[in-house]
């Protein structure tokens, strides 16, 4: 696989140097790995691996042998060979294959944990949740400047109340003036009714 996910088609010539029966015990279908869209289907011209493959080139024994054999491999190259046709940016091996020696399965997965780091393949752990507490501490606090705006507008409407309410005494001035004395008048003692009224 190139740049772009583009293909690269080559071409490679290898001498055969023996034939191993399909009873041998160490050939075993487990060699190749379960592929979606490839080891789930019956037939080969059935295959939709998510890239271009010639269909047409599938002959009859391959056929058969995908009936028989599955996805046992064919053939076997030497490692350097195959990691110099097939390696690409994403590395230069598929899987690792362990001998069964008769360990245990959670032996062998603990050191694998403890041996294996995922700065090895190029995978970086991060710890997001820290690294956005840490870029936030050195930004401006907001929330003080939201309070400071609150406290700014409530402020002018405090302000623009009071005009208001200054502005509609004045313009009501002799109104209050009128009705002062009239209370003043009425307040007065010995002072009548028609008093107020001639008044």
């Amino acid at each position: 696989m190139g740049l772009g996910r583009d293909l690269k088609e080559q071409t490679a010539t290898f001498k055969v140097a023996g034939v191993v029966p399909m009873d041998n015990p160490d050939l075993k279908r487990e060699w190749t790995p379960n592929f979606p869209g490839v080891s789930d289907v019956d037939n080969c011209r059935d295959w939709e691996p998510g890239i271009p493959v010639k269909l047409d080139a599938i002959r009859d024994k391959d056929e058969k042998y995908w009936d028989d054999y599955r996805g046992t491999p064919k053939a076997f190259i030497p490692l350097a060979e195959g990691q110099q046709l097939w390696s690409n940016r994403f590395g230069s091996l598929t899987a690792i294959r362990f001998p069964d020696a008769g360990q245990e399965e959670a032996t062998l997965r603990g050191q694998l944990l403890q041996d294996l780091h995922l700065v090895d393949v190029g995978l970086v752990p991060r710890n997001f949740k820290a690294e956005a507490g840490a870029a936030a501490k050195g930004s401006v606090d907001f929330g003080g400047l939201f309070v400071g705006l609150s406290m700014f507008l409530i402020g002018a409407a405090l302000i623009f109340a009071a005009l208001l309410f200054l502005f509609t005494i004045e313009k009501r001035a002799p109104q209050v003036g009128l009705l002062l004395s009239l209370a003043g008048l009425s307040a007065k003692p010995g002072g009548s009714c028609s008093q107020r009224q001639g008044w």
